[in-house]
């Protein structure tokens, strides 16, 4: 498990087939973990904890893998020694492997001796749906310096795949460290017989002058009868060159050939396996040293050679006559032989490309299986004019013309004509990916044509080659008072709202900066990633960050509530501060007071209330921001919003992602997928311009425009002539 990789340095290792996966190393002790995955299974990585984060210095990988039909979810651990694991992440039931090397010390696999990790991992046992699978017999998986061996890499699957997990321990890979390797047998309803294959001839490796002399010797006519059957005669011909073949030609499965492969090297390889086994049957430190010095030696050459091999294929390849052999070369150095398809529109596993099947796919998904009955309701034109031409009645059920595919125009005319309630609540509907995404949520609904119509868009990216500066921007400024409220799952985001009864002297308000009006703080949402190269609905030169906060308030000098501020047409109807949230080892005050109540909103719907929260505390330390007009960046999109972007994030720990990220979309008894990435893509900035208060100016060789008294103004002097 310490692979000691980076980003940067992992696409030197080829792996042909295989998708890599890195958690890369912490600083510069041993740490990092590599999966790879076939490129045909369907596979998703996720990183749950990292060596730094806190206490337990433990690195924990999640791969969720799909095979034969069946979810099997797999943790990858590397714990250091002498740390002291918590296992409490782990809460899976069936289907499920726990994987790594814990260094952990019990005498229940082989040590004399039990430490702190052993202990944890022996209560997890006791405590939890796992069992180990190990074997007294097996070798050890790791041999020291001082030629002790032990077993600090441990396999635990649920109980369920128990019986059909097999361990095994690589022979010696060149280390001192073997590998684990866990094979799951799935079981099939109707299994085949076994039947052994036939030992294949090895013909690259015989000795065909041995043979011919064989069978020189053995095929005479001394041990021919003629006068028998031709049969017979046949018979005795064939097994008399069968005798010869054993005898001259080896049997089994061919070694899958290597171009710089030499004899040297075969050689070399056998000597190390020898010095390895002594070492581990006399524990000598001697022995042990013997075993690594030509264990490096062997590495040393097999390094040259494969440098040797490569170097006569550059020089002897024509790169005109050979130009496939060109192109399989590079992709195989790049570990990308085949270019990746570009992505299409997907649909349950189906690729959609034309207007009409993604308009069936909408019907499908958006109607039920009543489909077909309200879309004979609403008498769409095409339906109009078959019925009318056959002047027949019309059945949904039989006629074929519900069969055939519907264009998006007669999508979204059915669609509109449908009363309210008869497909179900758009506010039940949408979400942030796929046909219910944001490029369809103003194509449906009329009420909802901003997000589609609309100008003034919001989220955007922040390209600071076209921020304005602008000397008169003040500082925000947002009230003391810290208010109470309630923290919900909408099933879209988690938003946290006052709640005025709780607090009614409370009021908390948001003035100053670009701002003329007093505004109300009325609720904050969050939108986060399943990943951590995305997540903020704003970016910053087109780099995402894991998660975003933003902060709501409506203007109270005009407005009643936030209901009429977003009903009106004008951008001083609502204010949005948006600060970008950053990882970090310490997460902000407040944040944890948000997210310290996450474990009660695990599903859609489900709240709970949170008291005491400071929405001042939640802004970064800083003055400095960028303003533009924008809109909400939910349905429907309304384009009253003056956006706050702070020009520092805060920051958010990994555990409190992990625990946003095993949030829900749907109810309880109906979970559907996990709620992260609820982010809206960025949306073009169409001629608006994106004000700061930061002065580029003290920046040498800034190109940032300014307001800051580079042009001057006067009124001019008319003269009236006769």
């Amino acid at each position: 498990m310490e692979a000691n990789l980076t980003d940067k340095n992992l696409k030197y290792y080829s792996f042909r087939g295989f998708s890599l996966y890195v958690l890369k190393k912490f600083r510069q002790v041993a740490s990092g973990i590599l999966i790879g995955v076939k490129r045909e299974l369907t596979a998703d990585f996720r990183i749950i904890k990292e060596m730094g984060v806190d206490g337990d210095k433990s690195e924990v990988v999640h791969l969720d893998v799909w095979k034969c039909g069946v979810h099997f979810k797999i943790l990858a651990i590397y714990s250091p020694p002498g740390n002291d694991p918590d296992f409490s992440y782990v809460n899976h039931s069936k289907h499920s492997m726990f994987i790594g090397d814990f260094n952990a010390h019990s005498p229940v696999w082989g040590y004399s001796d039990t430490n702190k990790a052993g202990r944890r991992v022996q209560d997890f046992l006791s405590s939890s749906n796992f069992e180990l699978i190990f074997n007294k017999r097996d070798p050890h998986t790791y041999l020291h310096y001082n030629g002790r061996s032990t077993t600090p890499d441990l396999l635990m699957v649920t109980a369920d795949l128990h019986s059909f997990t097999k361990r095994s321990i690589m022979k010696d890979p060149g280390s001192g460290h073997r590998q684990v390797l866990a094979e799951i047998m799935i079981p099939k309803a109707e299994q085949r017989p076994f039947t052994p294959s036939k030992t294949s001839w090895n013909f690259k490796k015989a000795n065909w002058p041995l043979y011919t002399r064989l069978v020189e010797q053995e095929l005479t006519q001394d041990k021919l009868d003629f006068a028998l059957n031709p049969s017979k005669i046949y018979n005795t011909i064939k097994d008399i060159l069968i005798s010869c073949a054993k005898k001259s030609i080896p049997r089994g499965r061919q070694k899958k050939y290597r171009s710089f492969w030499t004899d040297e090297l075969t050689s070399l390889k056998d000597r190390r396996d020898r010095l390895r086994r002594k070492a581990e049957l006399t524990s000598r430190p001697s022995d042990v040293q013997a075993w690594r010095k030509q264990s490096a030696y062997f590495r040393k050459k097999l390094t040259e050679s494969k440098r040797s091999s490569y170097n006569d294929f550059i020089s002897n390849i024509n790169y005109q006559s050979d130009s496939k052999k060109v192109f399989k070369f590079v992709g195989n150095l790049m570990n990308d032989p085949v270019a990746p398809p570009k992505q299409s529109f997907m649909v349950d596993d189906k690729k959609l490309s034309s207007d009409s099947s993604v308009a069936s796919a909408f019907v499908q998904y958006f109607c039920g299986a009543g489909c077909k009955g309200n879309y004979a309701k609403v008498h769409s034109s095409r339906v109009k004019q078959e019925t009318a031409r056959h002047e027949l009645h019309v059945d949904p059920n039989s006629d074929p013309i519900f069969d055939a595919p519907i264009t998006k125009d007669e999508l979204i005319y059915a669609i509109r004509s449908l009363p309210r309630g008869v497909a179900g609540s758009w506010e039940e509907w949408w979400t942030y990916d796929g046909i219910s995404g944001p490029d369809f949520w103003g194509l449906l609904n009329p009420e909802w044509s901003f997000c589609t119509k609309g100008r003034r868009q919001s989220p955007i990216d922040l390209d600071p080659a076209v921020l304005l500066y602008d000397p008169h921007l003040k500082s925000i400024h947002v009230d003391k008072f810290r208010v109470s409220g309630t923290i919900m799952n909408t099933g879209h985001s988690i938003i946290f709202k006052s709640d005025p009864e709780l607090d009614p002297e409370t009021v908390v308000n948001i003035t100053e900066g670009p701002l003329s009006y007093r505004y109300r703080f009325e609720e904050i949402h969050l939108h986060y990633g399943r990943t951590d190269d995305k997540g903020s609905e704003h970016t910053l030169a087109g780099a995402s960050f894991p998660a975003e906060l933003q902060i709501f308030g409506y203007n109270s000098d005009l407005y009643n509530n936030i209901s009429e501020a977003l009903a009106v047409r004008r951008s001083e109807g609502v204010v949005g501060i948006a600060i970008l949230l950053q990882m970090g080892d310490l997460s902000n005050a407040e944040l944890r007071i948000l997210t310290s109540q996450l474990h009660k909103i695990v599903y859609r719907g489900q709240e709970a209330h949170l008291q005491h929260l400071s929405v001042r505390d939640l802004l970064p330390d800083t003055r400095f921001f960028m303003t533009y007009e924008g809109s909400l960046t939910m349905p429907g999109c309304h384009e009253t919003v003056t956006w706050i972007v702070m020009n520092r994030p805060i920051y958010i720990t990994k555990q409190q992602l992990y625990i946003l990220r095993k949030l829900m979309q749907g109810a309880e008894n109906s979970p559907k997928a996990p709620l992260g990435n609820n982010f809206r893509p960025p949306l073009p900035l169409n001629q608006r311009v994106v004000r700061t208060n930061i002065d580029f100016r003290r920046t040498e060789g800034s190109k940032c425009p300014t307001m800051h008294h580079n042009m001057h103004y006067k009124a001019r002097k008319w003269t009236r002539y006769p």
